[in-house]
């Protein structure tokens, strides 16, 4: 059964940033591939929500890779619910992600 899906504000423009500089500095079959790929993931995660790699304070605040570069944080809050936290460049230092583990 399909979980019901939130994105929260800052993972929609995170995304929508991600997807423009994708097309802007590289291609739009770039963009596609990615954008592909996003979804591909909500897929697995939809369906499988604890596959990503878990928080080792809270079991239910999940990581999982969505592209060579990026990390989905998600958190699994019932059954059927799962909330889009943040897009987090794995370049970037651990000060600038607050969900680090």
């Amino acid at each position: 059964m399909a979980k019901q899906i939130i994105w929260a504000e800052t993972t929609v423009k995170q995304f929508n940033s991600l997807r423009d500089y994708i097309e802007e500095n590289r291609s739009i079959e770039a963009a596609i591939r990615f954008v592909d790929e996003f979804y591909r993931q909500l897929d697995i995660i939809d369906s499988q929500p604890y596959i990503g790699m878990s928080h080792a304070e809270n079991s239910l605040l999940r990581k999982r890779l969505i592209a060579k570069t990026h990390y989905l944080y998600y958190l699994i809050e019932d059954h059927n619910t799962i909330r889009l936290l943040n897009i987090i460049d794995t370049r970037s230092g651990p000060d600038k992600n607050p969900f680090a583990f």
